[in-house]
């Protein structure tokens, strides 16, 4: 696992103070890969349809 994107996660629960604890990582960055793929569908959705 990249190192950086566990450090983010982690500073992300941490920000919001979440207790993340380290069996739940790889699916919180998981969870975070996949809101991103769905926000960049959104961001192209909307760049085509800016009548929306």
């Amino acid at each position: 696992m990249d190192e950086s994107v566990e450090d983010k996660a982690r500073a992300a629960a941490l920000a919001v103070g979440i207790d993340l604890p380290a069996a739940c990582v790889p699916g919180v960055i998981d969870n975070l890969a996949l809101l991103a793929s769905h926000a960049a569908l959104l961001d192209r959705f909307l760049a085509e349809h800016p009548e929306i």
